[in-house]
Order: structure tokens, then C-alpha cells, then sequence
């Protein structure tokens, strides 16, 4: 797992939660995934949106399915999972390191 990257432990909690699985309307988040740590990404290291990696995809077309998911609560689904089952919330009163960049 690299720095910005979600455990398998957090990709497990929040999958479900996401647009585009099976059976949703419109096409396939095949990728979620990676598209949800190219967010991590940005959020951590604090760099704009141009400067994503290459690994993660161009730039806007990821900085647009992040706004996408802004403007329909999905940053806030899974905010709220991760921080009502992370280990760390209970024992150290703090919440999960995920953000969402330009919020």
C-alpha cells in the first residue's frame, strides 16, 4: 500500500457505499478504487488538482467525478462510515484523515 492509499480494511468498509456498482443506473466505477485514492491524493499532499499523478488518470476528468460525488453526498457517506467504525475514533477521540479538497 502506498501513503495515500486506503487500507483494504477502509476500501471494504466504504465500497458498498459508492456509484457505479452493479446494478446502479448509468455506467460502471470499475476503477472506484483508484479514483478514491487519487482524492486521498490530493487531499493529503495539498497539491492542486493538475498535479495528480499520471497513475491516477487525467487530471479534470478526476477532479469532475469528485465534484460529481460532492454535489450528490457521497464524500459525506463515506466520512461518516469511516468515521463511525474507525478504531481510532472511539479510543482517541479523532476522526479518519479523509478530506474532501476544496470543500
Amino acid at each position: 500500500m502506498r501513503r495515500y492509499e486506503l487500507s483494504d480494511d477502509e476500501w471494504n468498509r466504504i465500497e458498498r457505499l459508492l456509484p457505479g456498482r452493479v446494478g446502479d443506473p448509468g455506467g460502471h466505477g470499475e476503477d472506484n478504487r483508484l479514483f478514491v485514492n487519487a482524492v486521498i491524493w490530493i487531499a493529503r499532499s495539498g497539491a492542486p488538482w493538475r498535479d495528480l499523478p499520471e497513475r491516477f488518470g487525467l487530471w479534470n476528468s478526476v477532479f469532475q467525478r469528485f465534484n460529481r460525488w460532492a454535489k450528490s453526498d457521497v464524500w459525506e457517506l463515506v466520512y461518516e462510515e469511516l468515521k463511525s467504525s474507525s478504531p481510532r475514533s472511539s479510543s482517541s477521540g479523532t476522526t479518519p484523515t479523509i478530506a474532501t479538497p476544496g470543500a
